[in-house]
């Protein structure tokens, strides 16, 4: 039999409706990449050579639920997500968490979220996205983009023991020092120490999904410091967003 595969994207969930808008987007993203058409060789007859044929899948089915502040619990989106699979031809559902860090909703509350569905269908859940080797290069790209001296990778932070581990060496991968939104070091006190260290251009990328309060808040933050160092060049990124790039890595690593 065949396995037909349908993918739930979860993500956080906010009250700010931008990050909903854009998982939105970047399952469509997700969805157009895995139905691309597919290139199979096939012949007219035995004696004529093979010819390529285009296929597309047309049964892929993306989806997306929120962990919070949902109207319904995690499971219950899973569950109606896994019937309308079922409906479709899937007898398997892949559950993708959007999530960067290794933190206590990636290893308790999804997991737990999982255990108590029950599916029609067979459910994996798939490693979250900030495990994916192709973030690895992503972030290189974008901080080469910058191009600055001095360069900070800034993660929400999380305060499970070796929940920040893979910050740490995104940042070391790319040349670059860490800093947290919500534990130390945080933003204000690497730059501080940068500057102290004679720095003058300083590249700071959110290591965020999508832009939200957090992001408009360091922007904030981002614009006093400024202010208050007007010799130095302090550049803000952006979060990674809905691009075809981040639905490819997903695609790639998630989809399997």
């Amino acid at each position: 039999m065949k396995t037909s595969s349908a993918y739930l994207l979860v993500f956080h969930g906010s009250r700010d409706p931008r990050p909903a808008m854009a998982v939105t987007r970047l399952a469509a993203l997700v969805q157009e990449k895995i139905s691309q058409p597919a290139e199979r060789l096939a012949s007219k007859s035995e004696f004529s050579p093979p010819i390529a044929v285009l296929e597309a899948d047309n049964r892929v089915l993306v989806g997306t639920a929120a962990l919070e502040l949902a109207i319904t619990p995690l499971h219950q989106q899973i569950e109606a997500f896994a019937q309308q699979a079922q409906s479709q031809g899937c007898n398997r559902l892949q559950i993708i968490p959007l999530f960067l860090l290794s933190g206590v909703h990636v290893k308790e509350d999804i997991p737990a979220a999982v255990a108590k569905v029950r599916s029609p269908i067979k459910l994996e859940l798939k490693p979250h996205l900030g495990s994916y080797q192709g973030i690895k290069s992503l972030l290189s790209r974008q901080f080469a983009d910058l191009s600055h001296q001095d360069r900070i990778l800034l993660s929400h932070g999380s305060r499970r023991p070796g929940g920040n581990r893979e910050v740490e060496n995104l940042a070391a991968f790319s040349g670059a020092i860490t800093a947290y939104w919500s534990i130390e070091p945080s933003l204000s006190q690497q730059i501080e120490s940068l500057i102290a260290q004679g720095s003058q251009k300083i590249a700071i990328l959110p290591y965020f999904l999508f832009a939200g309060g957090i992001t408009d808040a360091i922007e904030a933050q981002v614009f006093e410091l400024s202010q208050k160092h007007p010799n130095v060049n302090i550049f803000l990124g952006k979060s990674l967003g809905a691009t075809g790039e981040l639905a490819e890595i997903i695609v790639e690593e998630g989809c399997g």
